[in-house]
């Protein structure tokens, strides 16, 4: 990786040897015209001019180390800051923690993701002795409604492919019944969820936070119909 140095400021990079961008850059930003070569496998640093340098990047280091070690749960790399030698440029960043409301943000966004993907697995539901799994989207909540409200005392589901069962009204509403509670357990969830988060003061409090699918099948009854 390599930067565009002027007057011992980065304006380009770090990025890939690219003659013409570089040719370009310099003639725009610098008002100098440059003659590079089309590679420069070795990493050479390139004098333009007095004020303008190409220099291969060294290392990234944070807070003298050479390995950025961070928790990006709650931290952020802050720079890159720039010391330049005859032959290198050297990126290095500080460690900062993120404000602790933004932290609170990310994680409540966490977990209503979580909660959204438990919320829209199938719910598993034994009709005359057989368990079937029930999708739990809008879509299939509305037909279930639709059939208990048509009047007709039995219908044909197709489930896959190959699988069809026949529903009576009673199986429908048991049905319905029981992809409401599960959708109403995940949503109860995420509210003691970002309870807990809110009442969070310190960011070590928020990094021991598990954001995880919640778990619903101790809350759910056995669908027998």
């Amino acid at each position: 990786m390599f930067v565009i140095v002027y007057n011992n400021s980065v304006i380009l990079g770090p990025m890939r040897w690219n003659r013409y961008r570089f040719e370009n850059e310099i003639k725009e930003e610098c008002e100098v015209t440059a003659s590079l070569p089309d590679r420069n496998d070795n990493f050479d640093a390139i004098v333009v001019s007095e004020e303008v340098k190409i220099l291969p990047v060294q290392g990234t280091a944070v807070q003298g180390t050479q390995d950025p070690v961070f928790n990006p749960r709650i931290e952020y790399l802050h720079g890159p800051f720039w010391e330049f030698t005859d032959t290198a440029a050297i990126q290095s960043f500080t460690v900062e923690k993120y404000n602790i409301d933004a932290v609170k943000n990310f994680l409540k966004a966490e977990t209503a993701n979580e909660r959204w993907i438990k919320q829209n697995k199938s719910v598993s539901v034994t009709v005359d002795g057989v368990s079937y799994d029930f999708p739990t989207d809008e879509n299939t909540r509305l037909v279930l409604q639709q059939a208990l409200t048509s009047g007709l005392e039995s219908f044909n589901w197709k489930l896959n492919t190959d699988t069809w069962v026949i529903l009576t009204s009673t199986n429908v509403q048991n049905i319905l019944t029981q992809i409401i509670t599960h959708i109403q357990t995940c949503f109860d969830w995420e509210m003691d969820k970002i309870a807990e988060i809110d009442a969070c003061v310190a960011h070590l409090e928020l990094d021991a936070l598990e954001i995880k699918e919640p778990s619903v099948s101790d809350n759910m009854f056995n669908g027998m119909i």
